[in-house]
C-alpha cells in the first residue's frame, strides 16, 4: 500500500522531470532534493483518521507502560511472555521501517536503473545548481 501511494506521488509531483537533468552524456541528479515527497498529514474527516486523531493520544500514553506491563508479564508467564510483549509492540514500527524501504528502493534503485535503460546513459548523484 506504501509503495502505491509513493508511485502516484511520484507521478503528480513530477519527480523525475523536476530533480534529474538529462545531459548529452549522463543524467545528473540534483543534490539537495527539493521536491518534497512526504505524505500528507492523515485528515480528521476519513474514518481512520478520526480513529487516528482520537486514539493516538492515548497509545502514546501507553508507550511508558511497556515495561511495568513487561515485568508483569515475565514474573506471572516467564520470558517467553516478555519476548512476545516485545514482538507485539514492534509490529506496527516493523512495517514502516519495511514500507519506507521499499519506497527508498523503488525510486532510488528501480526508478534509476529505469532512467540508465531508456536513455542509455548513467546516472550521476552530483550537486547540481537549481533551476
Amino acid at each position: 500500500m506504501s509503495l502505491s501511494v509513493y508511485k502516484q506521488r511520484v507521478v503528480q509531483r513530477r519527480f523525475i522531470e523536476r530533480e534529474f537533468l538529462i545531459e548529452k552524456t549522463r543524467i545528473l541528479v540534483r543534490q539537495p532534493i527539493e521536491t518534497d515527497l512526504s505524505s500528507p498529514p492523515i485528515s480528521e474527516h476519513t474514518i481512520l483518521g478520526k480513529i487516528y486523531h482520537r486514539a493516538g493520544p492515548y497509545l502514546i500514553m501507553l508507550v511508558p507502560m511497556a515495561y511495568p506491563i513487561q515485568r508483569l508479564l515475565s514474573d506471572t508467564a516467564g520470558f517467553a511472555a516478555v519476548l512476545l510483549l516485545l514482538s507485539i509492540l514492534s509490529i506496527p514500527l516493523t512495517i514502516y521501517f519495511l514500507g519506507r524501504m521499499t519506497c527508498a528502493v523503488y525510486l532510488w534503485i528501480f526508478k534509476v536503473w529505469q532512467l540508465e535503460k531508456q536513455h542509455g546513459k548513467p546516472v550521476v548523484f552530483e550537486v547540481i545548481p537549481s533551476r
